[in-house]
């Protein structure tokens, strides 16, 4: 099973009666954008009013959208807040 999968399944619950939240997964976006793509995908990231998984190494489209880093180093999760 994919991660992804995992992580859809393991966000609903079916003993609550309302929807799941909105939520995105981004796994490498960018791959085989150009820069005009890569600020319109963040302008939509920005404009989507919901949780976001962001999983990048462009700084160009991170420095534009997130609001809380999380990196993996050591086997431990260092928190960086923009």
């Amino acid at each position: 099973m994919s991660s992804r999968l995992c992580v859809s399944l393991c966000s609903y619950n079916s003993n609550i009666p309302l929807p799941p939240p909105p939520s995105l997964v981004l796994d490498e976006p960018t791959n085989h954008l150009d820069m005009e793509s890569i600020d319109a995908l963040a302008k939509a990231v920005n404009e989507f009013d919901g949780g976001m998984i962001l999983v990048s190494h462009d700084m160009r489209l991170i420095s534009q959208v997130a609001k809380e880093i999380w990196v993996g180093k050591s086997q431990q999760i260092v928190v960086i807040s923009v």
